[in-house]
């Protein structure tokens, strides 16, 4: 009947049993063969994975070597690491077991990452080897890299050929997001790929890192063209927004390497007889107008962010002399003190030996008690900086290397800072941190400045603390606690006036007046505050576009005054709760408290405030480079 099957006959069966042991047999070869070539490439990428292994241990010794300057060390280490890495590549492309791995699903993605983990790490030998190519006119007798500044001049050329490796090299390794995903990679190999890729991204920031320190460097010393600075040398014995006083000035002078000191004065050689064209901020200017700070030195870096102070002191020195200038450089005792960390003492009359170690506390006070009956108005403070330029630029120094380091130390805090109105120069300071920059609105920072309006010169002898505590709940409204302490240290009647005042009737010997500012959150509302002695209550303003809490106190000697706000602090950016701390440069550091719960996290932080840190639910952490 149509549609009715057929019954299986025994030969049927005979036949479909056959072909089921065919079907399993060729599994079951299949997975032998499979399994053997598992195997195979298993062992040969064990091999590998040694050889990259010893590589990258080696790369990892090249630090010490390159902070210390030895030439010979990194050439061993790249040489050895070489030698493993090339072993590692001839297992990888000569091995017939790899070759028929890469059609395999799982083994194909793990011999493709050993693959590209030894070819990155050849390409950091290889980058290695180009560097130490480029910085071959550097090499000393003794074997060692050394950036040298004799009588003034760098050898500009040479710096400039290693800042083109440098960025070369760094456009070719992997930034923080290129590491891709770790799927079928088995244990070695993926662990391996990761410590190859995270090497690689150490290195391109170490490369960007001082390719744009040399680009800097290349720059300020006249490298691509005649340059001129204005050094605002500033007295942090007396404080500002975005450092100390401006007492003294002085102008260097770049070109094709060689930079040179064309003098050194008091600021008041310098006289507006009426305001400089450019203006600080509309918000600074409607509360401090009164101040002047566009025509009266004394007051022109009121803000902290110098972003804004720089172009104001390049418009009035202009405005003073007729001259124009390229940038600014603000510079302070520990500033000095950097500087002759590198360079060595200097010998300065009446002062005798003046260094990197007793420099501060010279030209910040004892200068004026050892000799009070000197003139009341002498600037120590730009006596020493004439006497350490002057050596800067005409001495013999081998190396740049402890002036940088002791350099980098004193821009994390502030004591150098730098405007350039060239886009690139200030694009590279900006990056190093050097421009003296605040974050913008839109991220969560704080920052304490306390200017000192008492016309003394008692910031020397001023503690500040400041405590933050409260909570922020996700996607709601914080309310935050700030407390601002002061302590005056400095003796009741302390002499000579110079530096205790009174500067007028209204005030006694030692009492200090400030004008505190605290920088909080945009959008950040004043609740209620607390305090004694307040000369003015608590507002909440605008500072270049931040918000600030503004407060008049005064503390006389020997005394402490806390102020406390309660602070209603919109909700924070999206993503992981974070807070900047930004540091002014004082002479006595302030300390930072900070135990603040946002959302989930805990930001906490309780050390003295020299480096911009940042607050995050892992911890606090030093920012490197960035506004602020």
């Amino acid at each position: 009947m149509a549609g009715r099957r057929r019954p299986l006959t025994g030969s049927h069966w005979r036949g479909r049993a056959h072909r089921g042991r065919q079907l399993i047999g060729i599994v079951v070869l299949a997975v032998a063969v499979l399994g053997a070539l598992a195997g195979l490439t298993a062992w040969r990428l064990s091999n590998v994975s040694r050889a990259l292994s010893a590589a990258t241990a080696i790369l990892r010794r090249v630090d010490p070597d390159l902070r210390a300057g030895n030439v010979a060390g990194i050439e061993g280490d790249l040489q050895a690491a070489e030698a493993h890495l090339v072993h590692a590549s001839n297992l990888l492309h000569s091995s017939p077991e790899l070759g028929l791995a890469n059609a395999v699903p799982v083994l194909h993605q793990n011999v493709t990452a050993m693959r590209r983990s030894v070819e990155l790490a050849l390409r950091l030998v290889d980058g290695g080897r180009r560097i130490i190519v480029a910085a071959r006119p550097l090499r000393s007798p003794e074997g060692k890299f050394l950036v040298s500044l004799r009588a003034g001049e760098i050898p500009v050329a040479t710096l400039r050929q290693i800042d083109i490796e440098l960025g070369s090299i760094a456009f070719d390794l992997p930034g923080p997001s290129e590491l891709g995903s770790n799927r079928w990679l088995v244990g070695k190999v993926a662990s391996l790929k990761r410590r190859v890729y995270l090497e690689a991204v150490h290195r391109r920031q170490q490369l960007t890192a001082a390719a744009r320190s040399l680009d800097l460097l290349v720059e300020l010393s006249g490298g691509n063209g005649p340059r001129r600075y204005l050094l605002a040398v500033s007295n942090i014995a007396e404080m500002r927004g975005s450092g100390g006083m401006i007492l003294s000035y002085g102008i260097l002078t770049a070109n094709d390497g060689r930079v040179t000191l064309d003098r050194v004065g008091p600021i008041d050689d310098l006289k507006l007889d009426a305001p400089a064209p450019v203006q600080p901020p509309p918000d600074v200017l409607a509360r401090l107008g009164a101040l002047e700070p566009n025509r009266l030195w004394r007051n022109a870096n009121l803000s902290l962010d110098f972003r804004s102070v720089g172009p104001l002191l390049e418009s009035m020195f202009t405005k003073a002399t007729g001259l124009p200038v390229d940038g600014v450089i603000q510079i302070d005792s520990v500033g000095l003190a950097a500087i002759l960390r590198g360079t060595g003492p200097v010998d300065v009359a009446d002062l005798g030996s003046v260094t990197a170690d007793n420099v501060v506390p010279l030209t910040l006070n004892e200068a004026y008690t050892r000799f009070p009956s000197r003139p009341v108005r002498q600037e120590y403070l730009a006596t020493v900086a004439r006497a350490t330029f002057e050596q800067l630029v005409s001495g013999q120094f081998p190396t740049l290397s402890p002036l940088g380091a002791a350099l980098r130390k004193a821009v994390d805090g502030r004591h150098v800072l730098l405007f350039s109105h060239r886009p690139d120069a200030e694009r590279i300071s900006a990056a190093l941190g050097s421009d003296g920059g605040v974050p913008p609105p839109d991220v969560d920072w704080g920052g304490l400045t306390i200017q000192n309006f008492s016309g003394n010169k008692l910031d020397y002898y001023v503690d500040s603390a400041l405590r933050l505590t409260g909570r922020r709940p996700q996607g709601k409204i914080g309310e935050i606690r700030a407390e601002v302490r002061l302590s005056n240290t400095a003796p009741a009647n302390g002499r000579p006036p110079y530096v205790f005042g009174p500067f007028n009737p209204s005030l006694r010997a030692g009492e200090y007046r400030g004008l505190v500012t605290l920088y909080v959150p945009a959008g950040t509302f004043l609740k209620s505050s607390a305090g004694a002695d307040l000369r003015s209550p608590p507002i909440v303003a605008a500072d270049g576009g931040q918000t600030v809490v503004t407060f008049t106190v005064t503390v006389q000697p020997g005394t402490t005054r806390a102020v406390t706000l309660d602070l209603l602090v919109p909700p924070g950016s999206p993503g992981p709760p974070s807070l900047r701390l930004v540091p002014t440069p004082r002479v006595r550091p302030t300390a930072a408290s900070v135990d603040l719960t946002e959302g989930a996290a805990t930001l906490r932080i309780d050390e003295l405030l020299v480096r911009p840190m940042v607050l995050g639910p892992a911890g606090a952490r030093p920012v490197t480079g960035g506004s602020g």
